[in-house]
């Protein structure tokens, strides 16, 4: 089978959505799938290569504003790319329109995974109204194409697409997995973890709870920031870590400046680090926290329910059916909640479930069976 995927962001950039797609291009390439990534340039990177089986065709793009320039410029490759193609998938949002242009010019049948849908969530959340009624727009105009199938990465999803009138019968459920041999259980850090912590240059004795990903609005980093104050009024030794990426700029520098009028000691930012590196991290903490307004699947939730980390957590989205072992939720977009919440962390007030076991194999299965039956409706001339 031939694949061809139309996703304005792709590894080495930084995400979970590049990690989803990533997995599943070269777990398609493993089992002998021709794949082929159509994607914005990234600085430093070639245009063109081959990474773990997957070609990946990266298209110049200028720095600012690289995805919503990636909607027009990314076309003319989309259709190169695509022609010899039988599937074409793309995500929301800037991949979904020369995809599916593509794919209605060649005839070729274009599935969407749906991250996340947050359909009149978009103007309940407590959002600038500008970014609320752009958000919604963007994902109305998306989700009104016709596609033929639809990925979602959890039933919150699966559910938030009924707000677009796009049934169960057009969409299937196909969970991504974290990285089980990079997130899991490290005996050895467990027993030295003042070391651990040492290395990182945190500090030893302190109740240390990590936030890292991105400063998008809907990862709710300016609740999480705004809590920070009222976890250290209550948990003196507190400290809140941020290992943050400095995309969105405009998110990150809003982060930087609450940060910057907050009394000194109580939060830690650091700049996003390499991918085998997140498990020290993640080690050297006491709780792993995702403050998130809404959330498509959780990856920083899942990965940290793996190493068996405690983790609080909104009950935004999908958090709820991925949060596993010891946790807390709490309600989105409330300071007062999440600082409850991390408070009670530092109690070891935990709730206790079975940990979610993903696969990656049921994964890629999925999208094969999905693939095969949109291909079964649709044959070639």
């Amino acid at each position: 089978m031939k694949i061809c995927f139309v996703v304005e962001y792709y590894p080495p950039h930084l995400g979970g959505g590049e990690n989803l797609f990533a997995s599943l291009a070269e777990g398609l390439a493993e089992r002998g799938h021709d794949c082929r990534v159509v994607t914005c340039g990234l600085p430093g990177v070639p245009l063109r290569e081959t990474r773990n089986g997957v070609k990946i065709l990266r298209v110049r793009v200028p720095k600012w504003g690289d995805r919503m320039w990636f909607t027009f410029l990314g076309l003319k490759q989309a259709l190169k790319a695509a022609r010899n193609a039988d599937i074409i998938h793309t995500t929301t949002y800037n991949g979904a329109f020369p995809a599916w242009i593509a794919g209605r010019i060649w005839g070729k049948p274009v599935v969407i995974t749906a991250h996340e849908v947050l359909g009149p969530l978009w103007h309940r959340l407590k959002l600038p109204p500008a970014t609320a009624w752009a958000g919604h727009l963007a994902e109305k105009t998306v989700l009104s194409l016709p596609f033929d199938g639809y990925s979602c990465n959890s039933q919150s999803t699966q559910k938030g697409l009924t707000h677009y009138g796009i049934g169960r019968d057009r969409s299937f459920l196909a969970y991504p997995a974290p990285d089980y041999e990079k997130f899991c259980p490290s005996p050895d850090k467990q027993t030295d973890r003042a070391a651990l912590r040492k290395k990182l240059g945190l500090p030893e004795s302190a109740f240390i709870y990590l936030y890292y990903g991105r400063p998008g609005i809907l990862k709710g980093v300016k609740t999480l920031v705004d809590a920070a104050p009222m976890v250290r009024e209550a948990v003196p030794e507190s400290v809140l870590v941020m290992v943050l990426s400095r995309r969105p700029s405009g998110g990150y520098r809003r982060v930087v400046e609450k940060i910057s009028r907050l009394p000194e000691g109580g939060v830690i930012l650091k700049d996003s680090v390499p991918g085998n590196e997140l498990p020290d991290w993640i080690q050297a903490a006491d709780c792993v926290v995702a403050p998130s307004l809404s959330e498509g699947f959780g990856f920083c939730c899942a990965e940290a329910c793996a190493m068996g980390k405690p983790v609080v957590a909104t009950r935004a989205g999908s958090l709820p059916e991925v949060a596993g072992g010891r946790h807390i939720l709490v309600q989105p977009g409330s300071t007062q909640a999440l600082a409850e919440g991390i408070i009670l962390a530092s109690q070891g007030k935990w709730k206790q479930k079975a940990r979610k076991a993903f696969s990656q194999n049921e994964f890629v299965e999925n999208h094969l069976w999905a693939y095969e039956r949109l291909l079964a409706r649709n044959p070639a001339d």
